[in-house]
């Protein structure tokens, strides 16, 4: 960890195959449970030319919502991270500053993560290390979304079949391979081991059974392409305690996620518009200049 101062992608999946423009995502699925707990949620969007599922609007009167980011909470125990997971392979270090600043400026001590830091234990500690906002900028997507824990997130720790092997059994932790398509190609009329370009990933049964104490009502953004898509990762975090998260629908690109992060940041940080309405800004303004379709999706705890 350091401290703060200062093409298109392809995910593949096992059971199905999913275009998202210069990466293949390979996740393998994890076993059926139980179907999880409903959690109220809110989509702020203005309506576009695709057709989008429209939910109710559930949420809070926006005084409530923005209180979390006023200054009658003591400066002192305001704390945020950055969680950049995709540095080693696409850095954007613009973005890791203004982040910074604009959360240091609004009072929460900021801490960076970047690649290498980035462990199926990070994750599985984070409700514990009682961050009240956290940034993810990362790789993700979708295995089967019949499952009910089909939102995987990527780390940034090299796959081995006998680490976690409890985990992996359970289906809480899973594999996938970061490629750029022309590297894809290559490797796929190659002699390599797969497995040797595997990194673990996380998602929503993880939250739910492997993460250890509980998130301080924290806002969580999630920068990565289908982690709102099937809702399952929003609600187990809301469960482990999060007051409002924020994931794409669909697929993002990454220069369209940075731009769409740091508007957000200023709106709410630095112009100290509501969340809700800063959602609903990103997706009726930027949404059209977006190289894939995808809606950032707000969801609340009740």
């Amino acid at each position: 960890m350091s401290r703060s101062s200062n093409k298109k992608i392809i995910p593949i999946i096992i059971v199905a195959v999913i275009s998202i423009g210069a990466f293949a995502l390979i996740f393998n699925s994890a076993p059926t449970q139980d179907q999880a707990n409903k959690i109220e949620q809110t989509i702020v969007s203005d309506k576009i030319e695709e057709p989008i599922q429209e939910i109710e609007d559930v949420s809070e009167p926006e005084s409530a919502i923005t209180s979390r980011l006023d200054s009658n909470q003591n400066p002192s125990q305001l704390r945020a991270a950055i969680i950049d997971q995709i540095h080693d392979q696409i850095p954007n270090y613009e973005f890791q500053t203004n982040a910074t600043r604009m959360l240091e400026d609004a009072g929460y001590q900021v801490d960076l993560y970047t690649t290498k830091d980035i462990t199926v234990e990070f994750y599985k500690k984070l409700p514990s290390m009682n961050y009240n906002f956290i940034l993810i900028r990362t790789h993700g997507g979708e295995g089967n979304p019949d499952e009910e824990y089909p939102t995987r997130l990527f780390t940034g720790e090299k796959y081995f079949t006998e680490k976690y092997t409890v985990d992996q059994l359970s289906g809480q932790v899973g594999y996938g391979f970061p490629f750029y398509d022309e590297d894809l190609t290559k490797f796929q009329e190659s002699s390599e081991n797969i497995y040797d370009h595997a990194y673990f990933t996380i998602g929503s049964k993880l939250v739910k059974e492997g993460m250890v104490g509980t998130f301080p009502n924290s806002i969580i953004i999630i920068g990565g392409c289908q982690s709102a898509r099937s809702h399952d990762l929003m609600e187990a975090l809301i469960q482990r305690g999060a007051d409002q998260v924020l994931g794409w629908e669909s697929t993002i690109g990454v220069i369209d996620n940075d731009k769409a992060m740091t508007l957000l940041l200023e709106d709410i940080l630095v112009n100290k518009v509501p969340l809700r309405d800063a959602v609903a800004k990103i997706n009726k303004e930027l949404i059209h200049d977006f190289e894939f379709v995808s809606l950032l999706k707000l969801f609340k705890s009740v």
